[in-house]
């Protein structure tokens, strides 16, 4: 049956000249033809019949320039210079390392420092200054948990706690095994109080080395905790 497109509309295209058909490696021979787009571009475009009665094609491509520029213009990050995102101020759009990587944003911290931002790092709130504000909140998280858990710079629950760390391989805590450059295996004890580390030997065999673990803590940890708990009576 011979279809004769030419006057059809499909979409924005308008059929106006029937060509000769064309080889294809699907289905033989596929009549194409000439379209006009409404928008004027100019542009010379021929399809074949298949995919404009199908609806594939609909426009020279002006409909999809046009979709993409409605969904810019909802998702568009406008910056400009002397905006304040956090503790960061743009200052000039530069380069990204990479070609695709798009224009990003040169910013100075409150502390001095100056950083590269991509516009939606700094437009969804992902970065807010050069590092300076986590290290500064970090340290301060740090120091009320220490001020909350320390006592002269001891953890009394460490201390309390006679669970062994998951790394421990002798099953005595303050307990290591090494092996010598003469492959001799040697158990390394050692104490920490009151920040302070305290090496207490190395010694042949695991007996030993728990021993000498043992006398420090009852050296080091029994005054400390018997006060401890004099002064918090809640934690006994």
């Amino acid at each position: 049956m011979k279809v004769d497109l030419i006057g059809q509309k499909f979409g924005r295209l308008t059929v106006v000249e029937k060509l000769d058909s064309r080889a294809s490696n699907r289905s033989g021979k596929m009549r194409y033809w000439r379209c006009e787009c409404e928008c004027g571009s100019g542009i010379t475009l021929e399809f074949p019949t298949g995919r404009l009665t199908s609806g594939n094609v609909k426009s020279c491509g002006c409909y999809q320039k046009e979709h993409l520029a409605k969904l810019n213009d909802k998702t568009r990050i406008d910056i400009t210079c002397g905006q304040k995102f956090g503790l960061l101020t743009t200052i000039e759009k530069v380069p990204g390392k990479h070609k695709r990587s798009g224009k990003r944003w040169l910013c100075e911290c409150e502390c001095g420092n100056r950083i590269t931002v991509s516009p939606a790092e700094l437009f969804h709130g992902r970065i807010k200054s050069c590092g300076c504000y986590r290290k500064k909140y970090s340290k301060q998280i740090f120091d009320q948990c220490h001020k909350k858990n320390f006592v002269e710079g001891t953890y009394p629950a460490g201390i309390i706690n006679k669970n062994k760390p998951s790394n421990n391989k002798t099953g005595v805590r303050g307990v290591s095994i090494r092996i010598t450059s003469r492959g001799v295996k040697r158990f390394y004890a050692n104490i920490v109080f009151k920040g302070k580390s305290y090496h207490l030997g190395i010694f042949d065999t695991l007996e030993e080395a728990a021993e000498a673990r043992a006398k420090a803590e009852s050296e080091y940890f029994e005054k400390f905790l018997e006060r401890y708990y004099k002064e918090h009576p809640d934690k006994n």
